[in-house]
């Protein structure tokens, strides 16, 4: 068993704007990769942004990677590629939030089997038979992940998945925001990192930016 890759078809919403997503396939694996909107301007990585940086690197890697090992190793090689690269080409340390991120989903075929491995909520389709079967994500599972520093290092946990069986709103919201203030609790310098809500959070430039434009009527 092969794979073939029939027809691809990726591009960016806004023509003005780089494309933050890729797909890809090879000989015994296939992969696609959802880059995490950004939440400042480019310049960290370069003009692209870091979700289209990460999209094309993570993408690069993939088509990189030896086919003849499993799903696991396949994933670590790109996990350790992409962080290469991002230590070599950042154009300075980062901020918390700015650290480029993105979904993916990755197939690969061993002895006719097919593994699956991804990370956030790319899906795929698998059609057999003319049945249509789920793999990736399933729609029914409520999974929390979270993420602090070691360092310079991010860390990230997904928990086990919340019990949704009783269709109880109100319950299953409370045990989601009772799973979140724990680990903010052990975490708290970190809970806002992906949100640079407060100034204090940007950096000397985008405040300087930010300050320049209100001086003069303008927004940010």
């Amino acid at each position: 068993m092969h794979l073939d890759l029939i027809q691809s078809l990726s591009i960016a919403g806004d023509s003005s704007k780089a494309n933050d997503d890729r797909a890809g396939a090879g000989h015994a694996c296939a992969w696609v990769i959802d880059g995490a909107t950004d939440l400042g301007e480019p310049g960290l990585l370069g003009n692209r942004g870091g979700a289209a940086w990460i999209a094309a690197e993570a993408d690069r890697a993939f088509a990189a990677a030896p086919e003849d090992g499993s799903i696991e190793q396949t994933c670590r090689t790109v996990f350790e590629r992409v962080a290469a690269a991002f230590a070599e080409q950042r154009t300075r340390t980062p901020e918390s939030w700015e650290l480029p991120s993105a979904s993916f989903l990755a197939v690969s075929i061993a002895e006719n089997v097919i593994d699956c491995a991804w990370l956030g909520d790319c899906a795929a389709l698998l059609i057999r038979d003319g049945q249509a079967t789920r793999i990736g994500p399933q729609r029914d599972l409520l999974i929390d992940v979270h993420s602090h520093y070691d360092r310079d290092d991010m860390v990230i946990t997904m928990s086990p998945p919340l019990d949704t069986t009783s269709g109880d709103v109100t319950t299953i919201t409370q045990a989601l925001a009772d799973r979140f203030a724990r680990n903010i609790a052990a975490h708290p310098a970190d809970w806002h990192m992906m949100q640079p809500q407060w100034v204090a959070d940007l950096s000397q430039e985008r405040r300087a930016k930010l300050a320049g434009e209100l001086s003069t009527g303008g927004t940010s």
